[in-house]
Protein backbone atom coordinates (compact mmCIF):
# COMPACT_ATOMS: atom_id res chain seq x y z
CA UNK A 1 0.00 0.00 0.00
CA UNK A 2 1.32 3.42 -0.97
CA UNK A 3 0.26 6.06 1.56
CA UNK A 4 0.44 9.39 -0.29
CA UNK A 5 0.80 12.24 2.18
CA UNK A 6 1.46 9.80 5.00
CA UNK A 7 2.28 12.47 7.59
CA UNK A 8 3.00 10.76 10.89
CA UNK A 9 2.49 7.29 9.39
CA UNK A 10 -0.10 6.23 11.95
CA UNK A 11 -2.68 5.20 9.33
CA UNK A 12 -0.10 3.00 7.58
CA UNK A 13 0.86 1.34 10.86
CA UNK A 14 -2.81 0.72 11.63
CA UNK A 15 -3.31 -0.93 8.24
CA UNK A 16 -0.14 -2.98 8.71
CA UNK A 17 -1.12 -4.16 12.20
CA UNK A 18 -4.82 -4.80 11.46
CA UNK A 19 -4.64 -6.19 7.92
CA UNK A 20 -1.04 -7.26 7.32
CA UNK A 21 -0.41 -4.80 4.49
CA UNK A 22 3.11 -3.74 3.59
CA UNK A 23 2.97 0.08 3.66
CA UNK A 24 5.26 2.66 2.12
CA UNK A 25 4.72 6.33 2.87
CA UNK A 26 5.50 9.36 0.73
CA UNK A 27 5.17 13.01 1.66
CA UNK A 28 6.72 16.38 0.94
CA UNK A 29 8.68 16.22 4.20
CA UNK A 30 9.43 13.55 6.74
CA UNK A 31 7.35 14.00 9.89
CA UNK A 32 6.89 10.29 10.60
CA UNK A 33 6.37 9.13 14.14
CA UNK A 34 6.44 5.48 13.03
CA UNK A 35 8.85 3.01 11.45
CA UNK A 36 7.22 2.69 8.00
CA UNK A 37 9.43 2.90 4.91
CA UNK A 38 9.38 6.44 3.53
CA UNK A 39 10.26 8.41 0.42
CA UNK A 40 10.23 12.20 0.24
CA UNK A 41 8.70 13.59 -2.98
CA UNK A 42 7.83 16.91 -4.61
CA UNK A 43 4.08 16.61 -3.99
CA UNK A 44 3.16 16.31 -7.67
CA UNK A 45 5.00 13.39 -9.25
CA UNK A 46 4.88 10.02 -7.47
CA UNK A 47 8.42 8.60 -7.67
CA UNK A 48 7.47 5.00 -8.46
CA UNK A 49 6.64 3.21 -11.71
CA UNK A 50 3.04 2.47 -12.64
CA UNK A 51 1.61 -0.62 -10.94
CA UNK A 52 4.35 -0.67 -8.27
CA UNK A 53 1.65 -0.89 -5.56
CA UNK A 54 -1.57 -2.87 -5.28
CA UNK A 55 -3.37 -0.03 -3.50
CA UNK A 56 -2.89 3.69 -2.93
CA UNK A 57 -4.43 5.69 -0.11
CA UNK A 58 -4.79 9.45 0.05
CA UNK A 59 -6.31 10.40 3.39
CA UNK A 60 -6.65 13.93 4.75
CA UNK A 61 -4.27 15.31 2.12
CA UNK A 62 -6.04 17.35 -0.55
CA UNK A 63 -7.01 20.20 1.77
CA UNK A 64 -3.26 20.83 2.26
CA UNK A 65 -2.62 21.14 -1.46
CA UNK A 66 -2.28 24.48 -3.25
CA UNK A 67 -3.61 22.84 -6.45
CA UNK A 68 -5.56 19.66 -5.56
CA UNK A 69 -6.70 18.98 -9.13
CA UNK A 70 -3.11 18.82 -10.33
Amino acid sequence: VLDVGCGTGHLSVYLRDMYGVVPHGIDVKDVRQTDIPFTEFDGTSIPFPDNAFDHVILSEVLHHSHDPVR
